[in-house]
């Protein structure tokens, strides 16, 4: 199933790229860190064992094999997919980790994902009670933040999530790679406000749910 889902989101990547030539798709082309749909080179087997080994955890399987097989980074939702190096350097900027830390330091950044299942069960019943649409909610806009604000972290810091890419204005999307929401995609504003992403029946996105929502989103935008 995980290779028959990389295929099809493989295929409709490459439908995209051909599709938008003038790069009219937010992100594409800015002047400052457009991704270009410029593909990074797939990231060696190894190197992902070493992280997982290093760090203490695991990285979901569907993410994985999008790094292993298509690419490490770039070409992806708004201003592009971090590679892996790029990711954990922003996980480690957002929680002040520099690169010379200590190993026991850097695995403290991967802890538990602060967000109990519970929390995101409730907050997408709550979510999808307000009955604001039909659609799924995965750009910011997307969320009634007025009447259901995003959880909030209290000063908690935000551990056990890679950094996926930048949104914008402080927004980022992050993968949960260790707790009770493991492998679902999120979207964080300055690693303080949290909302997990989800479409209208109340299910979470995994990795390939996001990336293939965005690349259906775009290919939408430009028909």
């Amino acid at each position: 199933m995980c290779k028959e889902r990389l295929a099809i989101i493989q295929a409709k990547l490459f439908q995209l790229i051909e599709k938008d030539k003038e790069f009219k798709i937010f992100g594409s082309n800015e002047p400052w860190n457009g991704h270009r749909y410029v593909l990074n080179a797939a990231a060696e087997k190894n190197k992902i064992h070493d992280f997982e080994n290093f760090m203490d955890v695991k990285l979901p399987v569907d993410y994985k094999s999008f790094i292993t097989t298509i690419g490490d980074g770039y070409a992806g939702p708004f201003y592009g997919l971090y590679c892996l190096d790029e990711a954990v350097y922003q996980t480690g900027l957002q929680l002040g980790i520099q690169e010379s830390e200590a190993q026991d330091d850097w695995i403290n950044c991967f802890a538990e994902f602060p967000i109990t299942q519970a929390q995101c069960d409730t907050y997408i019943h709550n979510l999808i009670a307000l009955k604001k649409r039909d659609g799924s909610y995965f750009d910011r806009d997307d969320y009634p933040e007025e009447e259901l604000p995003f959880i909030q972290l209290n000063g908690n810091p935000l551990r056990g999530a890679l950094y996926l890419c930048e949104y914008g204005c402080g927004g980022y999307y992050i993968l949960v790679v260790k707790g009770e929401c493991y492998g679902q995609v999120w979207y964080s504003e300055e690693g303080k406000r949290l909302a997990p992403l989800s479409d209208s029946t109340g299910r979470t996105f995994t990795f390939f749910d996001w990336y293939e929502y965005w690349l259906d989103k775009s290919l939408r935008e430009l028909h």
